[in-house]
């Protein structure tokens, strides 16, 4: 056994990988991101995409803002469907190699997600979802179904039932070897306007409040290593003081997500 030679741990989560590759076969080897492709790519959008008022507000990493991303009507689309659906947001937890979903304190938000043919079939939906993958040049199979998000205001940060989610990174070491690859970018579109805060704030300082209709785009990995993370887009959403906030987000894979998910991989 290749995996005799090793710890306990080493042993057991090696023969998690050989099992889960004997069930899940690679079907697409296609990689959306080469290495050196993701900072040309991100120069690129502000003059191919020009409609949707883009800005580069950060060069390295690389963050797009796009002004003008989503119609009110297309906004309006993700906010009925999620209508009457939220329910508590969820952190990741890995154990055993396993990847689950679980309540923590550092997320408080509400969510729901895009998965069945009434939202994914929905005209104004698919309009957004085909020009996220015409700005980011990766196939819409690549894409999560994206989440929709509830933030719910508070009197001021530091009160106990204020909504948010602290400083956390979307990159999942452990999806590395799932045939989706790991997350190599993020799309976050906000669905209407926010009274007061609701901020989405990078560790590198950049800040960028909701607006209906904006959206910000930024990598999670290394343009030179599409595979590993860049630790300088860990971010958090600050909490809402005034209003409310809604959201549709957007993670986008290294390869094909939908059809090994279908297949319980």
């Amino acid at each position: 056994n290749m995996f005799s030679e090793c710890s306990e741990e080493c042993h057991m989560l090696g023969i998690k990988n050989q099992e889960y590759s004997e069930k899940c076969a690679k079907i697409n080897d296609t990689e959306a991101l080469l290495p050196f492709t993701l900072n040309k790519l991100f120069r690129n959008i502000p003059n191919k995409f020009k409609y949707l008022t883009p800005e580069i507000v950060s060069d390295d990493p690389p963050i797009i803002v796009f002004d003008n991303f989503a119609s009110d009507e297309e906004c309006d689309a993700f906010i009925e469907y999620a209508s009457g659906k939220y329910t508590r947001s969820t952190g990741l937890k890995v154990e055993d190699g396993k990847i689950s979903s679980v309540e923590t304190p550092i997320r408080t938000s509400l969510n729901t997600w895009c998965q069945t043919p009434q939202c994914m079939d929905n005209i104004h939906i698919k309009s957004v979802t085909s020009r996220v993958s015409a700005v980011t040049e990766i196939p819409e199979v690549n894409f999560e179904y994206a989440q929709l998000l509830y933030y719910f205001a508070c009197v001021n940060e530091t009160s106990d039932d204020c909504s948010f989610y602290k400083k956390h990174h979307d990159f999942i070491p452990e999806q590395f070897n799932l045939n989706s690859g790991v997350r190599v970018m993020t799309c976050f579109i906000y669905l209407n306007d926010v009274d007061e805060g609701g901020f989405t704030v990078f560790e590198t300082g950049i800040s960028i409040q909701p607006k209906k209709g904006r959206a910000v785009l930024w990598s999670n990995v290394k343009d030179d290593a599409p595979h590993d993370m860049d630790t300088r887009t860990y971010h958090e959403a600050r909490p809402v003081l005034k209003g409310e906030k809604m959201a549709a987000n957007f993670w986008i894979h290294q390869y094909d997500f939908k059809t090994p998910h279908m297949k319980g991989c």
